[in-house]
């Protein structure tokens, strides 16, 4: 059975699945990674972040656990996160 693969990094070498997104640490560093354009999320990948911890969920996380992160304000990452939703792509196979 293939799991499905919520996340990929752009030099082909990394997949990312659901527990790697129930690991805080590992999504926080995905979340950079997407930011710098090393990764990409999925469609099925970001509906998985939504149905587990929602919107509002991942604003805190990242704002805890990514400091670094260039947006400050909750409204600022919600818009981001959004965004990313609407630019997330296609679902990928193994």
């Amino acid at each position: 059975m293939q799991k499905k693969i919520l996340g990929y990094d752009c030099g082909g070498t990394k997949n990312y699945y659901s527990d790697d997104f129930l690991n805080i640490k590992v999504l926080s560093d995905f979340f950079d990674e997407i930011h710098s354009y090393d990764s990409s999320i999925t469609k099925s990948g970001f509906k998985f972040l939504e149905e587990h911890y929602g919107i509002d969920k991942l604003v805190e996380i990242l704002k805890e656990h990514n400091p670094g992160f260039p947006y400050d304000y909750d409204m600022d990452i919600k818009t981001y996160l959004l965004a990313l939703k609407e630019d997330a792509d296609d679902d990928v196979d193994e």
